[in-house]
């Protein structure tokens, strides 16, 4: 079943990212961040990794806010409680927060 297709502005932010959509298909969820210079796509697996590459440019390529939301997107997407969702959708975004 595929889910998604929605955009999120995103505040202005000292990294220029402007949005996030995400789209999730059989076993595999993207998310799509436009940023002020074009966008990035990272893709995410159901129970394994996707390979990919990209050319944002680091230290930090993906925002804490948005590492969240992916948990949160493929959490959903496998059904998970919504107590589950929402808390390690939090703990991640404290994780990359916390490593940045």
């Amino acid at each position: 079943m595929a889910v998604g297709g929605e955009t999120y502005a995103v505040t202005p932010n000292g990294r220029g990212i402007e949005s996030l959509s995400y789209a999730c298909a059989e076993e595999t969820c993207t998310l799509t961040m436009a940023v002020d210079s074009g966008e990035f796509t990272f893709a995410f697996g159901d129970g394994h990794w996707e390979l990919g590459e990209t050319t944002r440019s680091g230290p930090y390529l993906v925002d804490a806010r948005a590492a969240g939301l992916a948990v949160a997107v493929v959490l959903a997407w496998r059904r998970a409680p919504f107590v589950l969702i929402v808390g390690l959708a939090a703990a991640t975004t404290a994780l990359v927060r916390a490593a940045g």
